[in-house]
């Protein structure tokens, strides 16, 4: 809901949060890292989400979808701070 509402500082908080709890959870916590990148992506921090996104990808165990989902982010919205 923080991410929606674009309360970003909270949504990265909120997410880290989550992934340091051991309780069940609906997302992976490769989803979670996923997410925390994305945010970093939208509040115009696209060299951190790059980063993030490269240590998802570093995961052996990280599922196919989402690595393409990484990926793609990658490419689409990264890629322009280096070309730059």
């Amino acid at each position: 809901m923080k991410k929606i509402s674009g309360d970003f500082h909270a949504s990265v908080k909120q997410l880290k949060l989550a992934l340091a709890d051991q309780s069940p959870c609906t997302l992976s916590p490769f989803e979670i890292r996923f997410h925390i990148a994305h945010l970093h992506e939208i509040n115009d921090k696209p060299k951190l989400a790059k980063g993030f996104y490269e240590q998802l990808l570093k995961e052996k165990d990280l599922p196919s979808q989402l690595r393409a989902d990484v990926g793609r982010h990658i490419g689409k919205k990264c890629l322009n701070v280096f070309t730059h």
